[in-house]
């Protein structure tokens, strides 16, 4: 049987986390705070071993991510509070609240402000000060015990069951509340999640399909225990690790669990590279279709009082059936319930009724009776003879049929409405994506791509781009970068804090593999970069220079052996998805699905054709991002 993937973090995992954070993040001060469109928080802290990057994806993951991604250029509303407050802030600790699934930030600048990281229910980020008044919330919400709203007290939700302090005679009173089974007790009462309520029951010796309330004392002192070895092994000796099924990451854990001892597992240095692996390579949440979901729940329910039309039915012809196979049975019957209400004084009668076992109920407006035979109760017309009985349970059976075949037209609509409403989402989904894809930014009438440092590098499609992309792009501080054959597009680097020699070098494959030097059959070749003041139109004095071309002055500072090689996939720049080709180790930071590509013997057009099928793109769209030259597909990642 597959193992079942978890969706969020467990209130152990986020115990391990919040340790590793702390012990990582302690001393450090934020730099940087942003907000992605899918709600993510990334927060970047100057720590002392260098930058860190901390995503939050409320209700759901908190760890530090080696690729952090494209962040939006505009700051949200929520951004720019937290810029306001904790921008610089150093970090004093960190940790879990309690034995809940939420983390705690405790910052300081000027006086002490809390984070917190709320990773239950759909998540929330909520910033206080001091005094726990809250200053910032991504999300709105009144509940019974709790206000979310900036100026409101912050408190979290109702605790839930505290199983870190708990001992054998506190996990008897759980089990024993329990209907269900001891190791789903474990999952969702001990507030462990399925791989560590599953961990905990191997590791105390509980079977499945155990039912709680049969537990013994002894065995709920081996869950206590248990709940405390795996506890102090993730307090004090964490190995954080990924696993796999058949080649696929199915978790993520901070220790080394038992129910996992059979399947092949990969050490990671931290417990956040290990859920970053995972996050990673979860599928892709659809969005759910809220017109579809409504008619799901109609559907559902529209079964629900179809079936119990058809039980009732059922049930009623039943009674009829054996009204009429003992029909001498019940005339007597009928006959002494009579009798006796003619010749006792309605009190005295009542007085009668209760004493028979099989009686009950006079109602004396209906002249009914209720009579319990073989499990069924059936309503007696005691006036009436047994055809007239039998009658009545008949006709009942028969408009509860007519009911529920029309229950049936009825669910065979919605489901026709259904799949209409599936169809619109689909058509929808499809526009939309096609909307988002269509929206164009400045950069895109050059050849583009972000380097792995996250750095905008442009260059010419042919000489009119190529002079433009200099004359108006290359600005002061900024870097040239051109392959050391001649026809390469000229490629500026957009130089920020963050960017250095790798996205020159990046730049300078990128040209290389642009230029004729693609379908030249040579196995490598060299680029440089240089200064916008080493970059000139002003030929010398009876040389001509052709449009696209320029004069490089001074000295020339250069990368060689540049490999050759491409990768080709769709990432998401601002939100908006975009198809890019460009050096491999630029793609590796934006997406996990991707082409490597290598000069070879195929038309790119071929390639175009066959990258369109997987990438969901226009052929068109891939053709114009192909380096020029005959192509060959050297490898696939992520699909």
């Amino acid at each position: 049987m597959p193992f079942r993937r978890k969706k969020d973090m467990s209130a152990m995992d986020i115990m391990a986390m919040s340790d590793e954070l702390n012990a990582e993040l302690s001393g450090a001060f934020i730099s940087k705070i942003f907000q992605r469109e899918n709600g993510d928080v990334l927060i970047r802290f100057n720590a002392k071993n260098g930058r860190r990057d901390l995503l939050i994806r409320p209700g759901k993951w908190i760890f530090l991510t080696e690729n952090p991604g494209q962040n939006p250029v505009a700051a949200s509303h929520l951004a720019m509070l937290l810029r306001k407050h904790i921008d610089n802030a150093r970090v004093k600790g960190i940790s879990q609240v309690g034995f809940e699934r939420i983390v705690e930030l405790h910052l300081f600048r000027g006086e002490d402000y809390y984070l917190y990281a709320e990773l239950f229910s759909t998540g929330n980020v909520v910033l206080c000060n001091s005094n726990k008044t809250i200053r910032a919330v991504m999300k709105f919400g009144r509940w019974k015990d709790r206000v979310l709203r900036p100026n409101e007290i912050y408190k979290g939700p109702p605790s839930k069951i505290d199983s870190i302090e708990m001992d054998a005679d506190g996990v008897m009173e759980i089990m024993r509340e329990s209907s269900s089974d001891a190791v789903r007790t474990l999952i969702t009462r001990f507030n462990l999640g399925p791989s560590l309520g599953e961990e905990i029951a191997i590791r105390a010796g509980i079977e499945k399909g155990l039912a709680a309330q049969d537990i013994t004392l002894e065995q709920c002192d081996r869950i206590a225990g248990s709940i405390r070895e795996l506890i102090e092994e993730i307090r004090r000796n964490r190995r954080p690790n990924i696993v796999f099924e058949e080649e696929e990451i199915i978790d993520a854990c901070p220790i080394e669990l038992r129910r996992y001892e059979k399947l092949k597992k990969e050490e990671t240095e931290t417990f956040s590279a290990a859920l970053e692996k995972y996050v990673a390579a979860m599928p892709e949440e659809e969005k759910p279709n809220p017109e579809a979901e409504r008619i799901k729940r109609q559907i559902e329910t529209q079964r629900e009082t179809l079936s119990r039309y058809e039980r009732e039915a059922d049930l009623y012809k039943i009674m009829a059936d054996y009204i009429y196979e003992n029909y001498a049975s019940f005339d007597k019957l009928l006959s002494i319930i009579r009798e006796k209400l003619e010749s006792l004084p309605l009190p005295e009668f009542r007085k009668w009724l209760s004493g028979e076992e099989m009686l009950d109920d006079l109602n004396p407006k209906d002249k009914t009776v209720k009579a319990k035979i073989r499990d069924c109760t059936y309503t007696l017309h005691f006036t009436e003879d047994v055809n007239y009985n039998t009658n009545v349970l008949y006709e009942k059976a028969k408009k509860l049929r007519d009911k529920a075949r029309k229950g049936q037209e009825a669910v065979a609509e919605s489901e026709k409405k259904l799949a209409e409403a599936i169809k619109r989402g689909e058509e929808a989904k499809e526009s939309e994506k096609q909307k988002r894809r269509e929206k164009k930014f400045w950069f895109e009438k050059y050849r583009w791509f972000i380097t792995s440092e996250g750095c905008l590098a442009m260059g010419g499609k042919d000489a009119r781009s190529n002079e433009d992309v200099v004359a108006k792009r290359l600005r002061q501080g900024d870097r040239y970068v051109h392959a050391d054959i001649h026809g390469a597009p000229s490629v500026v680097v957009r130089m920020e804090e963050r960017c250095g020699e790798q996205s020159l070098k990046e730049a300078g494959q990128f040209s290389l593999c642009m230029s004729k030097a693609w379908g030249a059959d040579i196995g490598s070749g060299a680029a440089y970069w240089v200064t916008p003041e080493q970059v000139s139109k002003t030929p010398q004095a009876g040389e001509f220079l052709a449009k696209g071309a320029f004069v490089i002055r001074g000295k020339r500072n250069y990368f060689k052996d540049l490999e050759l090689k491409l990768a080709v996939g769709e990432i998401e720049y601002e939100g908006v998805p975009k198809l890019v080709c460009a050096p491999v180790e630029s793609m590796k930071g934006l997406t996990d699905r991707y082409f490597i590509i290598v000069p070879g013997k195929k038309r790119k057009e071929e390639i175009a054709r066959e990258l369109a099928k997987i990438l969901d793109w226009p052929v068109d769209s891939l053709v114009s991002i192909l380096p020029p030259g005959p192509t060959e597909i050297l490898e696939k990642r992520g699909f």
